[in-house]
């Protein structure tokens, strides 16, 4: 009886409890009082017996051994009978649907998918049918405060409720950054098809947080439900906010106690300061830190803070900041992934594959998520952009036109598949599918200056020019990327450059100061630009050397660029310049030729000598290529007596300089950056160069037969001195950590 009580105490507590706005751990503690009972029930159970004559002692066996067993008589239904008839039917009711019911419902509402994992094995999942997949955008959290000392919590508790629930395969979360006004927030959750958005404020007294929930109904902004939290554990508090966000979201309660919940500590940081530090990283672009650096802190509070590591990787890979601090980072993200979820589970795998140039393997794995969740936008956007990498217009527009119906009536996702039929050359059908776009939406420029650019492919000026126009009367604020495709049209109208005048221009590219590569190739009949992991841009020319067009992301952009090539007097081309709209400055590109490309391929696989002579025929080939000296000067030199001489020297320039760092591993000098790391090769007894970055060389400072720092020698001239920490300073540091 007492057992039957409790079960039903227990669930009346765990359905009606939550409802009541009652904190969580009321559940928790009368489940503990029940189960402390519960021995005391055992007990008295023991020690008295209920009578026709009601409770009385139990006699001991001696006294029951000497008497006379009574006569049995027939027992007459009573009362208490009735009771106990009636808690055992209540039992089966509510235990039936939790033993065996739940796991049936759950496979109603799931469809069974055969996938082949990541070690190539053939295994099934259950995946949540649409319908039952709840979705909800989360937004910015404001601080109650107007000068708060806390900003980055306005995304951290954004990242942290994110990261909450994506452990559950009924939730499709989505994270926004950018839209902060209800107006804004509303609109954005609108054009993505999520019924709710939640958002919120927060306010810290010495330590203690205050977090308000807000979930908000997206048809019309109304709050469904408010909630405040608070606590010294920022982390339980993202806990307590999934669960009663997935309540109030309508999540039934045998789904939410049928998937494990992870409490947030165990998956992302135990560490307070390692979280702020990556969500100062992770949204530098909105807190104006530094992305790389702030990581790095991170790592350095939590050495076994996977996602911390893996955005590293992934941000040093897709930017080609530096492939040392991807490989490193994206293995030991790897190393500790057993800490993520599921979903960042995989994702550090892709990573891993893109990394390490295995894109077929990266693009399979991505296809393989896309068939477990075929309505997850995001995902899909992913698969895109990796589509990309390699071309593959064909399996990108039937991705984008799937993306279409997920997110109907989006003008970006429509561009983008117009852009699409642009980059496979369909121009009458992207012409077509963009008119009919301008029909329904007349008012849109970017539909306009789309349809423009058909028609320029199409070889139909005039007309082209007018929907330019058109669109620069629509949108006057993008008048100036606009009319330099008018520019275009103006040069075009005069003379045209074929293919075979723009193969000069084509061959691989390298920025002068990272490891940035892009490509340059002819893409039906016109000059196209690809970086390596990101969309092409057409390059339409406004001179003989000089070309204009507009910058290419995932989306249609307006960010311009006005660039030229350099050809030297032998009419060869070996460099060329992009004006960015939003540079301050030119980036320069060199163009790697085959000789320079295996004369670094040389170097790489340290066959100096003959990578001494490739840069020697490179350089005389390319007198323009002043860093290319560089290379040659590092080849003779360790190939030099010399050299041998000044190991010791070379040695002792290991150590820190203010925020930059000199090592040697494996026989090898690096240089840490802002936490990004890069190799120096010795020029000399006190000169080094970096083979990532052409434009300048370290010099040494040596004064007093101390070395004081080094120069940063940039080849325009200017000077960065880095003053050497002196090993008190360094003590200190180490102190104060």
């Amino acid at each position: 009886m007492y057992a039957a009580t409790a079960f039903i105490i227990m669930e009346a507590g765990d359905i009606m409890l939550p409802r009541l706005g009652l904190p969580d751990w009321t559940v928790t503690f009368i489940i503990i009082l029940l189960i402390i009972g519960f021995p005391i029930a055992v007990i008295f159970s023991w020690i008295f017996d209920i009578t026709p004559e009601g409770l009385k002692k139990t006699e001991s066996a001696k006294v029951a051994k000497g008497k006379t067993p009574p006569e049995p008589v027939k027992r007459k239904l009573r009362v208490g009978d009735l009771i106990i008839a009636v808690l055992v039917v209540i039992v089966v009711i509510l235990a039936y649907p939790r033993v065996f019911k739940s796991s049936t419902k759950i496979n109603a509402m799931t469809n069974t998918a055969t996938i082949v994992n990541e070690f190539g094995e053939k295994e099934k999942r259950q995946v949540f049918k649409e319908e039952y997949i709840h979705k909800l955008m989360i937004l910015p959290f404001e601080s109650e405060e107007t000068d708060t000392v806390n900003p980055w919590l306005k995304y951290g508790i954004l990242d942290g409720i994110w990261n909450e629930l994506l452990q559950f395969p009924y939730i499709q979360a989505f994270g926004n950054p950018d839209a902060e006004h209800l107006q804004e927030q509303i609109k954005a959750a609108q054009i993505k098809n999520y019924p709710y958005f939640l958002t919120g404020t927060y306010k810290v007294t010495d330590g203690y947080y205050k977090i308000t929930s807000r979930l908000h109904q997206t048809k019309n902004g109304e709050i469904e439900k408010e909630r405040i939290f608070e606590g010294n554990d920022l982390f339980s508090l993202f806990d307590s906010i999934s669960l009663k966000t997935r309540i109030d979201l309508g999540v039934p309660n045998n789904i939410i106690n049928s998937f494990t919940d992870l409490p947030f500590k165990e998956y992302v940081t135990e560490s307070l300061d390692a979280y702020r530090y990556f969500i100062l990283g992770g949204y530098s672009y909105k807190l104006s830190t530094n992305m790389y650096g702030n990581f790095s802190n991170a790592l350095e509070q939590d050495s076994t803070f996977a996602l911390a590591s893996f955005f590293y990787a992934d941000w040093c890979h897709y930017y080609q900041n530096s492939k040392i601090s991807a490989r490193k980072y994206i293995s030991h993200a790897m190393r500790h992934r057993q800490r993520l979820t599921e979903y960042f589970n995989i994702y550090v795998r892709i990573i891993d594959y893109l990394i390490f140039g295995e894109l077929e393997k990266a693009t399979a794995l991505l296809e393989m998520q896309y068939e477990l969740h075929p309505n997850n936008f995001e995902l899909l956007l992913t698969l895109i952009n990796t589509y990309y990498i390699d071309f593959s217009t064909a399996k990108g527009e039937d991705a984008i036109k799937k993306l279409n119906e997920i997110v109907p009536d989006f003008p970006d996702y429509q561009i983008m598949l117009a852009r699409n039929y642009l980059l496979s050359d369909d121009i009458d059908k992207g012409l077509k599918f963009t008119e009919k776009r301008i029909e329904e939406n007349p008012e849109n420029s970017g539909f306009l200056s789309k349809k423009g650019h058909f028609l320029l492919h199409k070889g139909d000026l005039d007309n082209a020019e007018k929907s330019f126009q058109k669109a620069i009367l629509l949108s006057p604020e993008n008048e100036e990327p606009l009319s330099l495709v008018l520019d275009h049209i103006n040069f075009a109208r005069n003379k045209s450059l074929k293919p075979d005048d723009l193969q000069k221009f084509t061959g691989r590219y390298k920025i002068d100061f990272s490891e940035y590569y892009a490509d340059f190739f002819i893409h039906n009949d016109h000059l196209m630009k690809k970086a390596d992991n990101m969309v092409g841009s057409f390059h339409y020319p406004v001179s003989d050397t000089s070309f204009v067009g507009f910058f290419g992301a995932v989306y249609e952009s307006l960010e311009s660029f006005n660039s030229s090539f350099c050809i030297n007097e032998q009419g060869k081309v070996f460099k060329f310049i992009d004006n960015m709209s939003n540079n301050t400055s030119p980036i320069t590109y060199w163009k790697q030729d085959s000789l320079i490309l295996q004369a670094e391929e040389l170097l790489e696989s340290n066959r100096h000598q003959e990578a001494l002579n490739a840069f020697q025929k490179a350089y005389s080939e390319n007198p323009e290529h002043y860093y290319l000296a560089n290379f040659i000067k590092h080849l003779e030199f360790i190939q030099s007596e010399e050299y041998e001489e000044t190991k010791s020297v070379l040695e002792t320039y290991k150590g820190e300089y203010g925020d930059l760092k000199i090592f040697k591993e494996d026989d090898k000098f690096f240089i840490d950056v802002n936490s990004l790391v890069y190799r120096l090769l010795p020029l000399s007894e006190d000169q080094f160069m970096n083979p990532s970055s052409y434009n300048y060389i370290l010099q040494m400072v040596i004064e007093d037969n101390q070395i004081s720092g080094f120069k940063a020698i940039v080849n325009n001239g200017d000077e960065f001195f880095n003053e050497r920490t002196s090993e008190q300073t360094l003590a200190k540091l180490e102190s104060d950590n």
